[in-house]
């Protein structure tokens, strides 16, 4: 039944019946009987074994990488290319290492030097830049979903810029990979960390954040763990994990026991489910407790900073992000039990849906 099920789905897809397509689908099982039927694993989960560099017999490589190329090319009856002349080069390079095009004094001093170094110059020239850092960085802040604001209904804003620019630092010092995993993901947990390897745990930080009244704690707790273990494994393992949430892999060496022993590491990270359930105290900080009109906090305290200089016609929450240990700026006349603020000159600013 599973197999007539995914037949139907590439008949409809390629706008055939679905008996035409069972056709080719048999077709193809006994052509691969008449081989052998050898059965192999997906190659990325075979061992890497060395490859022997063709040999062309040919001038025009100039690497082992060109060899294997013009090997492809030979198979297709297809002869290479000639040279692109020396400005259309500068621009392939640029743009495939920065994402910019080269400016006019750079390409002004390259076309005035002929010599088959110019080019090894260049490049090395453009793999110093921060372009090339920040266009590197761009590949991993889309798979570790870096935002500056919090998504959901409310997509507040928050300060995650500092891990960015540690991104993009750790490509401009060509960090080694090993280093690069570990300060992003357990930064924290080494002797004496630094303020930079703090930074890098912002990687487990990025997922989205739900400021909805009556959200329940335990639930959003355990969202955002999920979210760091499929996030974990989709960037270094290549795999994705949700589907293991609910049942094994078929064909991937994966299970529901693995995915949730990796699960278990960010399942005791102490990360509450609701961003803010309390209100603003005089002294700036809030308790998820409450507090009195005249400040007073009623529950534990935790401290908040804010990003923006305080301004009674301006302050809001998309001024706010966690940051522990950190007092925040004073908010003179403290706050009520419906977790509105209220200032010196006596306005009154709700935190939407915080309280």
């Amino acid at each position: 039944m599973r197999l007539d099920s995914i037949i139907r789905n590439k008949a409809s897809k390629k706008g055939i019946s679905f008996e035409e397509m069972a056709k080719q689908e048999k077709s193809i099982i006994k052509q691969w009987i008449e081989q052998g039927a050898k059965w192999e694993n997906h190659w990325s989960f075979e061992p890497i074994e060395e490859t022997n560099v063709p040999n062309n017999d040919s001038t025009w490589p100039q690497n082992e990488i060109d060899e294997f190329v013009l090997s492809s090319l030979i198979q297709q009856s297809i002869s290479p290319s000639k040279p692109a002349e020396p400005e259309s080069w500068l621009r392939r390079v640029s743009f495939d290492l920065t994402g910019l095009p080269p400016s006019t004094d750079r390409l002004e001093k390259f076309l005035q030097d002929p010599s088959p170094k110019a080019r090894e110059v260049e490049i090395e020239h453009l793999l110093s830049t921060v372009d090339y850092a920040e266009r590197m960085a761009l590949l991993w802040l889309d798979g570790a979903r870096y935002a500056d604001s919090n998504g959901f209904q409310f997509d507040t804003a928050r300060t995650m810029w500092p891990w960015r620019d540690w991104v993009i630092q750790a490509y401009s010092q060509n960090m080694p990979y090993d280093q690069f995993v570990r300060e992003q993901v357990a930064g924290d947990l080494l002797p004496n960390p630094t303020q930079d390897q703090l930074i890098a745990t912002g990687f487990n930080r990025n997922h989205g954040y739900t400021f909805e009244g009556g959200t329940i704690d335990e639930e959003y707790r355990v969202i955002y763990a999920n979210d760091k273990t499929t996030t974990f494994g989709t960037l270094f393992l290549g795999l994705t994990l949700e589907c293991t949430r609910c049942h094994d892999h078929k064909y991937d060496p994966l299970s529901m026991e693995d995915y949730y022993s990796m699960f278990a590491f960010f399942n005791t990270s102490a990360e509450d489910g609701t961003f803010f359930d309390g209100c603003w105290a005089k002294d700036g900080t809030i308790s998820d407790g409450g507090c009195t009109k005249d400040g007073t906090v009623l529950g534990n305290v935790r401290v908040l900073k804010l990003e923006a200089e305080y301004n009674a016609s301006s302050f809001s929450l998309s001024t706010v992000s966690n940051v522990s240990n950190t007092h925040a700026v004073s908010i003179p006349s403290g706050c009520s039990e419906d977790g509105t603020v209220t200032t010196d000159d006596g306005n009154v600013i709700s935190i939407n849906g915080m309280s």
